[in-house]
């Protein structure tokens, strides 16, 4: 047997004062990376970078959030007591005799306005009187609409479709010596400096308006009223300013679309209203009281003997309420299953309340009018019967008719996912891919008469239906480029045929930030929760002698909301 050759030394026997050598090999078992092989698939490990993938990568939403109703209960009246329960249960401000009869006297209770009824079965409580959904934009928006405009009290009436444009009035004006038009618009109107008007006056031809020209760039905005820039702007036409004074007279009505570009006609803006499309359920949202939440005012309320009331049943009666609620859908929304007006991914849901009826207390179903018919400078008077002013007497919603008729009573039904509902009219201009909200879509009711009369005025009460919820963000800035030559063009881009190129605006990773634009929200089990709260306001809409005069722009006499509380102007 072969002996071993080599021969351990401690160190400290090699020489005095030698340091003690570790002999023995450390092994790292902790290892944070690897070798990748080519054709093996890798995940990536790292928390956060998983969970941010997941979250820009994942279409599915739930939507919640607090919805505050704000109910302006204006009208008092007589309630009928063979055709509804209604007198049971009135506000009452005193009774009458009526031939011999005694009549109660008051306004309805809150709870007929109220979005949880306190006296029907827990199980329908939150859909009797109002019901919500998520809707979304569709591809069938309707530049068909008919709407009409009417500037001033007893004058002339405007009738035009949405893709025509912005409806305005003219007045002649000198401004430093120069004589311009001063164009008023019901809604408002976009426009900045630098851009264009298309003019469309259909009624008359003016001889200011020479070799078919229309188009004309923006001399100014705005006049000497407060906030007017958004609802004024004024031109300058030589043919005009030199011709035979006036060419053009006051308060003649005509319409116009905005143009960026003076020699691109694809610069020139398109107008229609959305249409909406009802995806969910009326099972598919809970509603709660939020606990702990007291609204802004005071609860509006009294005891009432039993000589007060027609059954004499001794109650607290409630007038006006401030609760609060929370609403939560059931179901996920899955986007990506969506395009939007526009053929682009989906950026903003909405939660759409829509009013029931299920009680058959109200005329039915609701009419609408955009923002009130365009009303910068008029409150509405032609209120009666299925005609206001923007529409020409089709009610909601366009796709279904939602009510049962028993008697004189129209009993409301729920929308089912399919249904459309009329939404904004709209401007979208293709040369800064922009969208935008001109006027808001309201709906408008009121007591029926056989249940509810010898009000204390005539009119209505008008809601907003629709209200967003951003989950993605357009970016401010747009990006061009040559899809044959760089990457990721989003197959919305739009082609633009003078500069041969295509353009288009990113949209922004949900979490980024910049500036004011960007959207944030929790991402908890492969689903998205985007909150949104909701101020709902009922207001009242009068009638009777309701008008804003046009040179001071302030109400002669019309109604004050809690709308107005909110937005004075100074905020």
């Amino acid at each position: 047997m072969m002996s071993n050759p080599y021969r351990i030394i401690p160190a400290d026997k090699k020489y005095k004062g030698a340091p003690p050598v570790d002999t023995l090999l450390n092994v790292n078992l902790e290892e944070d990376s690897r070798e990748l092989i080519e054709g093996d698939r890798s995940v990536p490990l790292n928390l956060s970078v998983r969970y941010n993938t997941e979250r820009q990568n994942f279409s599915n939403y739930r939507l919640y959030g607090k919805i505050q109703p704000y109910i302006d209960n204006a009208f008092s009246g007589t309630a009928s007591q063979t055709t509804s329960n209604l007198i049971y249960s009135l506000y009452t401000i005193g009774d009458f005799f009526n031939g011999g009869n005694v009549q109660f006297k008051g306004y309805p209770e809150y709870k007929h306005f109220d979005f949880l009824r306190s006296d029907t079965d827990e199980s329908v409580a939150e859909e009797t009187n109002w019901n919500l959904y998520v809707t979304i934009p569709t591809y069938d928006c309707d530049g068909e609409q008919p709407m009409s405009y009417t500037p001033f009290e007893g004058g002339d009436t405007l009738n035009f479709l949405a893709n025509e444009g912005i409806p305005f009035y003219i007045r002649n004006r000198v401004v430093g010596g120069k004589k311009i038009l001063e164009f008023t618009c019901g809604a408002p109107h976009g426009l900045k400096m630098g851009e264009y008007v298309r003019l469309n006056i259909p009624t008359n031809q003016y001889p200011g308006f020479t070799n078919g020209k229309i188009t004309y760039p923006i001399f100014s905005l705005g006049n000497s009223k407060r906030k007017s820039d958004k609802h004024v702007f004024n031109l300058y036409i030589p043919s005009v300013n030199n011709g035979q004074s006036p060419l053009i007279n006051d308060n003649t009505l005509g319409l116009f679309k905005r143009q960026i570009n003076l020699n691109d006609n694809s610069s020139v803006s398109s107008y229609y209203v959305i249409e909406h499309e009802i995806i969910t359920d009326v099972e598919d949202y809970t509603l709660n009281k939020c606990a702990f939440a007291e609204g802004v005012f005071k609860t509006v309320k009294k005891f009432q003997s039993q000589f007060e009331n027609p059954d004499a049943i001794e109650r607290v009666a409630i007038k006006e309420d401030y609760p609060t609620y929370l609403y939560s859908f059931t179901k996920d929304i899955n986007v990506k299953r969506y395009l939007d007006n526009l053929q682009r991914p989906i950026t903003t849901l909405y939660i759409t309340v829509m009013l029931r009826n299920n009680l058959g207390y109200l005329d039915y179903p609701p009419r609408y009018g955009w923002d009130w018919n365009f009303p910068y400078n008029f409150a509405d008077t032609n209120f009666s019967g299925n005609i206001v002013r923007g529409h020409p007497g089709d009610p909601q919603p366009i796709s279904n008719i939602i009510y049962t008729t028993v008697g004189s009573l129209n009993s409301g039904l729920p929308l089912v996912p399919g249904d459309k509902l009329r939404g904004a009219f709209t401007e979208y201009n293709k040369y800064d891919l922009k969208e935008r909200t001109i006027s808001d879509i309201q709906h408008s009711f009121k007591f029926n008469s056989d249940i509810f009369y010898n009000l204390d005025g005539e009119g209505g009460y008008t809601y907003k239906p629709h209200y967003p919820v951003p989950i993605r963000t357009y970016s401010d800035y747009i990006e061009s480029g040559d899809p044959r030559k760089i990457a990721n063009v989003p197959d919305y881009a739009t082609y633009f045929e003078i500069e041969k190129t295509w353009k288009w605006r990113d949209i922004y990773d949900i979490g980024f930030i910049e500036g004011n634009t960007g959207v944030d929200y929790p991402f908890i089990n492969a689903s998205h929760y985007p909150m949104t709260d909701i101020s709902f306001f009922v207001n009242r809409l009068i009638r009777a002698n309701a008008f804003i005069n046009k040179d001071t722009y302030q109400l002669s006499a019309a109604t004050n909301t809690n709308e107005n509380f909110i937005e004075d102007g100074c905020e």
